[in-house]
C-alpha cells in the first residue's frame, strides 16, 4: 500500500495493466511495455474502428521514446521481451 501512498521513496520497479478481454502487459522503470499475445479480433464489437491491440506475436514498446505504441520493437530487444514475460507468467501464477 505504501506504494501507491507515496510513503514508499523507492515505489515499485514494474506495473500491470489489465486491457479489453484480460490481456495483460507489465511496465518497467525504464520505460519498456510489454503485451501479452492475444488471438482476437481487430476491432472491439462495441466500438468504431477502436483497435483491440491483439496480435500472436509479443509486443515491447518503449514509452519514453514512443508513447503511443507506434513501433513494436519486441524482435529487436528478445532479452526485455523474455524479462518482462517472465517477470508477468511469475506474477499471473
Amino acid at each position: 500500500m505504501e506504494h501507491l501512498t507515496g510513503k514508499d521513496k523507492i515505489g515499485r520497479q514494474w506495473v500491470i495493466q489489465e486491457a479489453i478481454q484480460g490481456v495483460l502487459s507489465i511496465l518497467d522503470t525504464k520505460g519498456y511495455k510489454y503485451i501479452a499475445p492475444k488471438d482476437g479480433s481487430k476491432l472491439v464489437s462495441w466500438g468504431v474502428n477502436i483497435e483491440t491491440g491483439f496480435t500472436l506475436e509479443p509486443q515491447l514498446y518503449h514509452l519514453k521514446e514512443d508513447p503511443q505504441e507506434i513501433k513494436n520493437i519486441a524482435e529487436t530487444h528478445p532479452d526485455i521481451v523474455n524479462n518482462l514475460k517472465t517477470r508477468l507468467d511469475s506474477i499471473k501464477r
